[in-house]
């Protein structure tokens, strides 16, 4: 495995030294090629990290798009090791883009995944992991259009605070969605917020930012057959927004019979930076839905 990695770094707050128990360990680890990506994630991960493991060529693309992910990694990381220094030296060489109005909507896009929520606690949960993850990449897009760049949440909220007129309670309830996400991913059901609270976290969302959500719960069963149908043969989504999709599909199911297929499925979820690839493919997708519900 050791043979496959050029570079490694620690980023996020760890790297930053603002970490708490609710935070991820992220390390980055980089390669020309590898193969096997999966099982590399998985290693580190076994050891307490929220690895992402990119190749040099991805990280390149990344950086040519002036993805603000590059500009995190240049702010953030602690680099661990870096052969030929080739990691260093492209996050030296990057600089992110003036205006990034087209991916601010393709953020509020990726909110049309609340437009249906499962009635049920994991189905809540699931909705605020949708939440976190694209408030926080909205207030980073916008912000990085003020020329600003942050990438811890607190501070990602004080900055914008001024920018769309939150009260200092509305803060601290949008920081909570991090929380919320964390014991979602940790299957912690018991500590997930009421309806009534993500309802209200909704509320600020549609009032501060804009955004238009007006989200309709469903029975289990009801939004399993929706999500089949939106991820099935069908091109509304993207394709983070169909793996997200196909996650709450087979959060809703009611059993899943072979095991291999549902330790698959296990993979796809917990891995969606790496199965995003994957869900390009149309293809793939049906083929995997019929697996499942045959």
């Amino acid at each position: 495995m050791k043979a496959e990695i050029n570079s490694t770094a620690l980023y996020g707050s760890r790297a930053r030294k603002d970490f708490d128990i609710h935070s991820d360990n992220d390390l980055l680890v980089v390669s020309d090629s590898f193969e096997n990506q999966y099982g590399i994630e998985k290693a580190f991960n076994d050891k307490g990290y929220s690895c992402s493991a990119y190749t040099f060529r991805k990280l390149e693309i990344l950086s040519d798009k002036k993805a603000l992910f590059i500009q995190h990694l240049k702010q953030d990381a602690t680099i661990l090791s870096d052969k030929d220094g080739r990691l260093q030296n492209l996050l030296i060489n990057y600089s992110p883009k003036d205006n990034y109005d087209n991916e601010i909507k393709e953020t509020v896009a990726y909110f049309d995944l609340l437009k249906y929520i499962p009635d049920t606690v994991e189905g809540i949960g699931w909705a605020f992991d949708i939440i976190a993850i694209g408030l926080r990449n909205y207030n980073i897009l916008q912000l990085a259009n003020h020329k600003i760049y942050e990438f811890s949440l607190n501070n990602i909220l004080k900055n914008s605070q001024g920018l769309f007129n939150l009260s200092n309670d509305e803060v601290s309830l949008l920081v909570n969605t991090r929380i919320v996400k964390k014991n979602y991913r940790d299957k912690h059901y018991q500590l997930i917020p009421t309806k009534y609270e993500l309802n209200a976290t909704i509320e600020i969302i549609e009032k501060r930012y804009s955004i238009r959500i007006k989200p309709i719960f469903l029975s289990k069963d009801n939004f399993n057959q929706y999500a089949f149908t939106s991820v099935y043969s069908n091109h509304q989504f993207t394709a983070y927004q169909k793996l997200r999709l196909f996650e709450a599909f087979t959060m809703t199911s009611s059993v899943i019979r072979d095991k291999s297929t549902y330790e698959r499925c296990r993979r796809i979820i917990e891995n969606p930076k790496f199965y995003a690839f994957a869900f390009n493919k149309q293809s793939y997708i049906d083929d995997l839905l019929i697996e499942m519900t045959r």
